[in-house]
């Protein structure tokens, strides 16, 4: 402290009352960083108890000026997501009024306590992290990941939380009070915001700011969430497509052009067809075309596109293998409105377009990309997810004894079957999702716990990981691995994951058989099962 308190993090110390005494530097090291013990002789008895404090609740909006002003103006892609917010309002509003029906009976509370917000950071946009975006609006560059913010803006602000968005570094160390400095400097009060939402690009930006406190607070920050059901290793966030009326339908049937294939076009009411080249990956053009009632003919990989074998995924932390462009397409939604084929066999590609052309097709959108399917999704993770306060994992099975049985297990055996579910005479605790929706499945040598839930017509969990440790083996390992929970393919032994937020649905090994969390789920909404709500 005495020989660096005016170097890099002066700004830090001076904000704390570092004034290059001692007396300065053990107060900041006793009361600031906590380095230190506490001092005798400083009154600490005066420090702020804080209590509960009682939760709002939360009303539905349909005005989304207040959103609007929020994300402002000034580049192309905030333009773009103020129009996108706009166009969609009344669709918005018409969605909430429907889950409002539903939901009446149930008390929805407000997902921040007395007047602490949600912070949503849109990382990406920002000049820091490089912006390629902004400029490419108008020229054909990408836009999914602008449509995908936008709708979470709007889902938030519509289901009535309180919001504070930033688009700079500037606004962000605003929004989180950060002291001023490198992010050497701590902060000392409550985080004040209940929940976070953010982006890659935002999460590294969040780091260099709070630095050593982000600590303390990472555990209410939520940056695993997709567009697409990628895999259920992350919560899958969505967007929306636009939904057409009874007028807007019999337009489209009335008006189709047949024997035309588009792969690009402003005007979807006049496509038949929408091909897919192989990339991008999982963007939201398919779904809008299919919405808009087009067949989607896709190219199917062989082998998958994955990490070894593919550039765009080498490097990236996944063990995911991408069968077509769009797998959601592929296997939720399918024929008729979705054709997978191999483009490099002739033969099949040519079949695929004739058998296009016989075919007559409705507009078709899955209930999960509508602006009431979002709006449940959201609600019930807002009201359900808790990643600062997570459950405890149950004990070992050789160290507890509270479950019956001998050996002692809360899961039983089903018949002619390597499937576990929870045992009818066992009160399982509070988790969400329930465990009653549960299912372990050991999976055969070699594949995935997503392909092997698929095969049961379920869908795998990793939140039911930490749930996984009543397992009776001859010898049992505890480490940490991508491929865990597993059992060894040779031998009676088994291997735990120690840490469980590394749990991967995507992992496989040819040693090894996965133990594999699968659960149940709402036709048309997949990321909740059927206690979900």
């Amino acid at each position: 402290m005495r020989a660096q308190w005016m170097s890099d993090p002066y700004p830090c110390y001076s904000f704390y009352g570092v004034d290059g005494s001692d007396c300065s530097f053990l107060i900041y090291l006793s009361d600031i960083e906590w380095f230190c013990p506490p001092l005798a002789w400083r009154n600490h008895s005066s420090m702020p108890t804080t209590h509960p404090v009682p939760r709002i609740q939360a009303s539905l909006r349909s005005d989304v000026g207040p959103l609007l002003e929020q994300v402002g103006t000034g580049k192309e892609s905030l333009s773009f997501m103020r129009r996108r917010i706009r166009r969609l309002a009344a669709q918005w509003a018409a969605a909430a009024r429907r889950l409002h029906t539903r939901l009446h009976s149930q008390d929805r509370e407000q997902k921040r306590l007395g007047t602490w917000p949600v912070l949503v950071h849109v990382g990406f946009l920002t000049e820091e992290s490089g912006d390629m975006f902004s400029p490419k609006v108008l020229k054909g560059g990408p836009l999914g990941e602008m449509v995908q913010w936008a709708d979470i803006l709007t889902a938030l602000h519509v289901l009535g939380h309180s919001l504070r968005v930033s688009f700079s570094l500037k606004e962000l160390q605003g929004f989180l009070g950060v002291p001023p400095g490198r992010g050497s400097c701590p902060l000392t009060g409550a985080f004040p915001f209940d929940l976070v939402y953010t982006d890659y690009h935002g999460l590294q930006q969040i780091k260099k700011l709070m630095g050593l406190s982000l600590k303390k607070y990472s555990s209410c920050m939520h940056s695993g969430v997709t567009a697409e059901t990628h895999t259920p290793d992350n919560s899958f966030m969505g967007f929306v497509a636009e939904e057409l009326n009874e007028t807007e339908r019999r337009s489209i049937q009335r008006n189709k052009v047949t024997n035309m294939a588009v792969v690009y076009g402003k005007e979807p009411s006049m496509w038949k067809v929408f091909i897919g080249f192989g990339f991008p990956y999982e963007g939201p053009a398919p779904l809008e075309a299919i919405a808009n009632g087009c067949i989607f003919l896709q190219p199917k990989f062989q082998p998958p596109h994955s990490s070894p074998n593919h550039e765009f995924f080498r490097g990236k932390p996944t063990s995911r293998q991408v069968s077509s462009q769009h797998p959601y397409a592929e296997q939720y939604i399918g024929k008729p409105h979705v054709m997978t084929v191999d483009f490099n066999n002739s033969q099949e590609l040519e079949a695929a377009i004739q058998e296009i052309m016989r075919t007559k097709v409705e507009p078709y959108l899955p209930y999960e990309y509508t602006c009431e399917g979002m709006l449940e999704r959201l609600n019930a993770y807002i009201e359900h997810q808790d990643f600062c306060h997570p459950d405890a994992p149950f004990p070992l099975v050789n160290t507890s004894r509270s479950w019956p049985g001998n050996p002692p297990s809360p899961f039983t055996l089903l018949p002619n079957s390597s499937t576990l579910v929870w045992a009818p005479n066992v009160t399982a605790p509070p988790s969400w999702p329930p465990l009653s929706a549960m299912l372990l499945v050991l999976a055969p040598e070699g594949l995935s716990c997503v392909h092997t839930c698929q095969e049961e017509k379920l869908l795998c969990e990793p939140v039911f990981c930490r749930d996984m440790l009543q397992v009776q083996c001859e010898a049992l390992e505890v480490e940490v691995s991508h491929l865990y929970p597993a059992v060894s393919a040779e031998e009676a032994e088994c291997y735990l994951q120690k840490e469980p937020l590394l749990f991967s649905c995507a992992g496989a090994g040819p040693k090894h058989r996965r133990l594999c969390p699968c659960r149940d789920f709402i036709q048309g909404q997949q990321a909740l099962c059927r206690d979900c709500l």
